[in-house]
């Protein structure tokens, strides 16, 4: 059984694929966002529009869009599809999410209930500056046995 490793921050996500609890992960693929990096001056050209209050005081019209949340939500409907067509070539048999809570959040809702299904464990970790060694040690056993049952 193959299991698929995804680890993944607000602009990074890493593929691996392992064949058992001892076997090495094998880094599969890789996606990154860089403007999902920027800050939000940096990514908007043009200030906020103003308007002028009831009191005379002028102020910014931008409410509560951000650009840097719309590349972040971007960035994760892309990981969400990249596991997706894994599990639509019968890549993995069982899936390990490692993301910080936020963007386990933000992948969550763009997995089909097919692909929810074969979550063995979800790891609610930013392990993303984490190297393979390292991350070796936060995979459950379970989610990596050959056989067994799996853990959600």
């Amino acid at each position: 059984m193959t299991t698929r490793v995804v680890v993944a921050d607000e602009h990074e996500a890493r593929f691996y694929d392992v064949e058992g609890a001892r076997e090495p992960l094998h880094l599969t693929a890789s996606l990154e966002d860089g403007a999902a990096r920027m800050q939000d001056r940096d990514l908007e050209s043009d200030r906020p529009g103003r308007a002028l209050g009831a009191n005379g005081v002028r102020s910014a019209m931008d409410g509560e869009r951000s650009t840097k949340k719309e590349y972040i939500n971007r960035f994760a409907r892309h990981v969400a599809r990249a596991i997706e067509a894994g599990r639509r070539h019968r890549q993995f048999d069982r899936l390990v999410l490692i993301a910080a809570p936020r963007m386990l959040g933000l992948i969550r809702p763009h997995l089909s209930p097919p692909c929810r299904a074969l979550i063995a464990a979800e790891i609610t970790k930013d392990l993303s500056d984490v190297d393979e060694r390292k991350l070796r040690k936060y995979l459950p056993r379970q989610a990596l046995a050959r056989r067994g049952p799996m853990l959600h």
